[in-house]
């Protein structure tokens, strides 16, 4: 350290002495524990009826977080790739990067060689516009059905592993309703 430089309080000195160099290393020094708080919102029981804060004279606001809040991939994301040009060159890897813009995630930095390929293709142009939907929901159609989504909480890093059977396609559950005028049978 430069004479002069107050040290970090997170850092402590000490010095090695070897027959030929005098160094000075900087080592960090533990970080003493925190206080846990009680009531955590990620281990407490549901609240049906959130607390409600009174903000002007004719406002009611929630003072607890929203599921988007709380959980990152429930926050709703609407993307739009198109740029001015309207030219369609975006590969997956690139739709999944504007996807996660201030989402808070970011994509693995390794992946394999099997979802290497899948970053390498083109955008459907399909993709290019899209929402809102939760970022789950959009991750895992950009991916496709080939791949399963994987989180690490912890970095906060999406990544995609290649499943090991396609899911087999279900048909959605569309109830018509007709009804019947009175004069016709």
């Amino acid at each position: 350290m430069p004479p002069g430089n107050p040290l970090p309080k997170d850092m402590q000195i000490s010095e090695l002495n070897s027959s030929e160099v005098n160094t000075t290393v900087l080592k960090p020094v533990p970080i003493e524990h925190g206080r846990k708080i009680e009531e955590d919102i990620y281990t407490s029981t549901y609240q049906e009826h959130p607390d409600v804060v009174r903000y002007g004279r004719y406002t009611l606001v929630s003072s607890s977080p929203i599921g988007g809040q709380k959980y990152l991939l429930e926050q709703l994301v609407q993307v739009n790739m198109k740029g001015k040009k309207k030219q369609y060159t975006l590969t997956v890897e690139q739709g999944i990067w504007n996807t996660l813009k201030n989402t808070g995630f970011t994509l693995c930095s390794v992946p394999s060689p099997e979802v290497r390929s899948l970053f390498n293709h083109q955008l459907p142009k399909v993709h290019y516009e899209f929402g809102p939907m939760r970022l789950r929901e959009a991750l895992q159609m950009l991916s496709g059905e080939a791949y399963e989504l994987t989180v690490n909480d912890t970095l906060r890093q999406v990544c995609f592993e290649r499943r090991n059977s396609v899911p087999k396609m279900t048909a959605p559950m569309i109830q018509v309703e007709t009804s019947q005028s009175e004069g016709q049978l």
